[in-house]
């Protein structure tokens, strides 16, 4: 599974941080030898990059191969011990309080995307927005549902608050959290254009620069999110 290999490759580079083997902005394997490694395909592991990508662990450059991302740039930075702590505090966070702190923090990444977003950032948020509309795997969904939220996040142009995102974000891979999302895209189906639809609605809040409309779109997102998953 992607998100399994995911897990392995961010053990790997915690490993390799903690061990003096790698180093902030180095250059990682390609493909190819990643997938020897952990044994599974090329495409997997593209998967698993794409999701380590969307959490701030790495950066992959066109042309030139995957880079372990510098601290400074790094929202889920492992090199202290302070950031390993944040990490360990995010993985064991309940579901109900990733929607809790996702809630506070989401309303707020709107209204200052609203306010900073260049149109490039806007290109990038509908394009996000878009891939949802797609036949994916729920695997794909819930990939393209973080560079959905990540984006509006780079549109605030506010480093702290990307490094907040990227750490809550992370959290999303709690085992008790992906278990919950897979039994609910099992059950309701459905849900996915709504999913869409919600989405569709934020993004054109913020491209039309109404901080109100884009913090009510944002709430009643996470409210129905926090409804199909919790129940309430």
């Amino acid at each position: 599974m992607p998100l399994e290999t995911a897990d392995e490759i961010r053990e790997y580079l915690r490993g390799g941080l903690s061990a003096g083997q790698l180093a902030p902005g180095q250059r990682l394997p390609t493909e190819r030898g990643l997938a020897e490694r952990f044994a599974v395909s090329r495409a997997a592991v593209r998967h698993a990059l794409t999701v380590l990508e969307v959490e701030g662990w790495i950066q992959r450059r066109a042309g030139s191969g995957t880079y372990l991302k510098p601290a400074e740039s790094n929202g889920n930075a492992v090199i202290s011990s302070k950031s390993a702590n944040a990490m360990t505090m995010a993985l064991a966070t309940s579901p109900s309080q990733i929607l809790e702190a996702r809630t506070a923090l989401e309303v707020t990444l709107a209204e200052l995307a609203v306010v900073n977003a260049t149109e490039h950032d806007l290109r990038d948020i509908r394009s996000y927005c878009a891939q949802l509309s797609a036949d994916l795997s729920p695997e794909e969904f819930e990939i393209s549902d973080r560079l959905f939220h990540r984006a509006i996040a780079v549109a605030t142009h506010n480093e702290l608050l990307l490094g907040c995102f990227d750490l809550l974000n992370a959290a999303r891979d709690n085992p008790e959290w992906r278990k919950l999302k897979s039994r609910r895209h099992r059950a309701a189906p459905e849900r996915r254009e709504a999913v869409a639809r919600e989405h569709q609605a934020v993004v054109e809040a913020i491209a039309e620069r109404d901080i109100e409309a884009a913090k009510a779109t944002t709430l009643e997102h996470m409210a129905k999110v926090r409804l199909n998953l919790l129940g309430y």
